[in-house]
């Protein structure tokens, strides 16, 4: 009789700030532990069960194999070549001694029965007479299981272990066989160590219809060959079967292609079945196909996954490999539940001590469940259960995105305080932490709105709400608001004072100065935010972005020279802005010549401005009252003329780029001029000495 279960409505959506690392290209952990390392976005993982101990078969080190499900979605995880089956609860927590929950662990124990019915491949099965059940791929046969309950349905396995014996490995149910879906499993012959004289590799076929037992599939395989685990496509077109040779060192996947009829002769062998083989670097043991269609990915033994994608969904073709996930442990057979996602044991690597990592970081040689969620197609034998709506979580970060990228980087701070609202399916509100961290707890699946404010302080943000699409369970995270500034820093720079004659220049921002650049220096030497001096032009990047005034001392050198000096400030988003001053030669300091006023328009000069102006020579112009006249800046270079000139408008650089002799270049400055106010404008001619330049200021070029 099936057990009870309680489904509880979860309707409240429970609020947690976390401290969570900056966001990368790939998420690191997602819920309440983690197995791999690195996990391609915008998929999510989370530790789902851990074994309470280490899993010790026969006095040595084993692992949990294959997985599968129970009616109402709790976890079966079976003990390779072991005698137990490990249950995860799945609507229960339990703490994980890390700051984190995990299902709680029951464990049966099948000991008392020899043979036991325990396999590394498990599966499940909608309906074997007429009860969720459990197949078991054994050595000594098909075992059936009560999938409630885990016990077997009969004493012994459904067909003869002389014959049909499994390896105890591969097995999965054929989506395409009807009245009632088959069970399909890897045979004893396919193991050189079970069957050593063997030459071919059998996929049995279990008809539960007419509880007969023919050949899916044999193929020939070479002496040291092994074929270990079997996944049909979605569709049922076709098995996809892992194999390796120690002995040549090799190891991939084979594409078995479905026969036309089942073959009635244990000696019958078509090799034309075997469509293509995958070689890959590590050994899969799970494969897992989107439901989408456009890939699939495998469960590799080396604490890697892998995706492949195939050309136009055609398993024949050959497919593109990359990483899918990577820095896990020991993979097992995996199962797709009702729920979308990938349920993939781990253990320990073989000669190592780690089988689980928590939400600290910290590693147990513990073995553990890794549910990974985003769109995989369900196993045939759960692809209609109906299991009890699970909670999962949103996570995120709000920054100050400094290099405008959308994505958190390591450098980048957190802001705290900031206000993240839940709306749609269920509505919630929390504030980051002070790193910039958020989560929403216990959000049920449906449709969401996150969104925070689209400023703060002087910083700003993405305005559009984010969408959240969330499945049963899922634990979202990278759901990220990041702020910028487009505010230029402050240069302000005093009147030289002293003797011998001092400029002191202060800078400010915000948002933090970032980095000082020193561009010229002409008999100045420069101390930069109390640095040791310097004489010529350099670069100081700051280690963090400095708030409040950061001063630049300008001391000349001979009192009797004139003296120059040109800065550029830039803050943590990069924004810009550079100030200069010059002292004329004298012996005495030089007060700053008043700025001459705009000359009054003649008759059609229509408030035009005209300056010659030399090579290392400096033009001050203040403007009084900007009005619709004055837009651009001409630049006419005589037969000798400048080599470039710099054009300071409100402190805001335009640049002339390199001048040609007798060249006319012209830059609009209309969008650094204020109206109605008074606009400073400097000219700074780069040159010989005798190089020079006419300059107006016009309405037109």
């Amino acid at each position: 009789m099936l057990r009870s279960h309680v489904i509880r409505n979860r309707t409240k959506v429970t609020i947690l700030v976390a401290g969570l690392a900056c966001c990368a290209a790939t998420i690191k952990a997602d819920g309440p532990g983690h197995s791999f390392l690195s996990l391609a976005s915008p998929f999510t993982q989370e530790l789902y069960g851990v074994t309470s101990s280490p899993v010790v078969v026969n006095g040595v080190d084993g692992f949990i194999g294959g997985v599968a499900f129970t009616p109402t979605g709790d976890v079966w995880a079976a003990e390779c070549y072991g005698s137990q089956y490990h249950r995860f609860d799945r609507e229960d927590r339990v703490a994980d001694g890390h700051g984190g929950v995990v299902r709680p662990e029951s464990l049966l124990d099948h000991s008392t029965y020899s043979p036991a019915p325990v396999g590394c491949g498990v599966v499940n099965h909608a309906s074997y007479g007429g009860l969720p059940t459990l197949f078991a791929n054994t050595d000594s046969g098909l075992w059936p299981l009560d999938a409630e309950t885990g016990a077997p349905i009969l004493e012994g396995p459904l067909n003869s272990p002389s014959v049909n014996a499994g390896n105890g490995r591969g097995i999965d149910v054929d989506p395409a066989s009807v009245p009632t879906p088959n069970v399909v499993y890897t045979g004893a012959d396919c193991d050189p160590g079970m069957r050593p004289t063997a030459t071919a590799c059998t996929l049995w076929n279990y008809n539960l219809t007419d509880n007969r037992t023919f050949a899916f599939a044999r193929f020939n395989r070479l002496a040291t060959e092994s074929f270990e685990s079997i996944y049909f496509t979605p569709d049922g077109s076709s098995a996809f079967v892992s194999y390796r040779d120690n002995e040549a060192g090799t190891q991939g996947l084979a594409v078995i292609a479905r026969p036309a009829v089942l073959l009635q002769s244990r000696f019958t062998i078509d090799n034309s079945q075997v469509v293509q083989r995958i070689p890959m670097t590590s050994m899969p043991h799970g494969v897992a196909f989107r439901e989408a269609g456009d890939f699939a990915v495998t469960l590799n033994e080396d604490g890697t996954m892998t995706r492949l994608t195939f050309p136009a969904a055609n398993f024949s073709g050959a497919p593109a490999l990359s990483s899918f996930a990577s820095g896990g442990f020991l993979g097992g057979l995996l199962r797709v539940g009702a729920d979308g996602c990938i349920y993939a044991p781990q253990g320990r690597m073989v000669a190592g001590s780690s089988g689980v990592r928590f939400s600290d970081d910290a590693v147990a040689s513990n073995d553990s469940v890794v549910r990974i969620c985003g769109g995989f197609a369900p196993g045939a034998g759960v692809a209609n259960a109906e299991w009890s709506p699970e909670p999962g979580s949103i996570s995120g970060s709000a920054f100050s995105d400094w290099n405008r990228n959308g994505t958190r980087d390591a450098a980048e701070p957190g802001l705290s305080g900031v206000q993240i609202s839940l709306s749609g399916s269920a509505t919630g509100a929390t504030v980051t932490s002070s790193n910039g961290g958020y989560a929403l707890a216990d959000v049920a699946s449906g449709l969401y709105s996150v969104s925070a404010p689209v400023a703060m302080g002087n910083l700003s943000g993405n305005p559009t709400p984010l969408a959240v699409n969330l499945g049963s369970g899922e634990h979202r995270a990278g759901v990220d608001f990041p702020y910028t500034e487009s505010t230029q820093p402050v240069c302000t720079v005093s009147a030289p004072s002293g003797s011998p004659t001092r400029v002191n220049i202060t800078l400010r921002d915000g948002s933090g100065l970032r980095r000082i650049i020193l561009r010229t220096v002409a008999n100045f030497q420069v101390a930069i935010a109390g640095g040791a001096p310097v004489t010529g032009p350099a670069t100081v990047d700051l280690p963090t972005p400095a708030t409040g005034d950061l001063g630049v001392t300008a001391t000349r050198n001979n009192a009797a020279q004139a003296a120059s000096v040109e800065v550029d400030a830039v803050d943590a988003f990069g924004n810009q802005v550079g100030c200069a001053s010059s002292v004329p030669a004298s012996s005495t300091p030089a007060p700053q010549p008043p700025a001459p006023q705009p000359p009054k328009p003649g008759p059609g000069d229509d408030d035009v401005i005209r300056r010659e102006l030399s090579g290392r020579g400096r033009l001050d112009i203040e403007i009084v009252k900007v009005s619709d006249s004055m837009r651009y800046v001409t630049i006419r270079n005589d037969r000798k003329g400048l080599e470039s000139v710099d054009v300071f408008v409100n402190f805001r650089w335009f640049a002339s780029g390199r001048l040609k002799d007798g060249q006319v270049k012209t830059i609009d400055i209309s969008r650094a001029l204020v109206k109605g106010k008074k606009n400073r404008i400097v000219l700074v001619g780069r040159g010989q000495r005798h190089d020079s330049a006419v300059v107006t200021i016009a309405k037109k070029p």
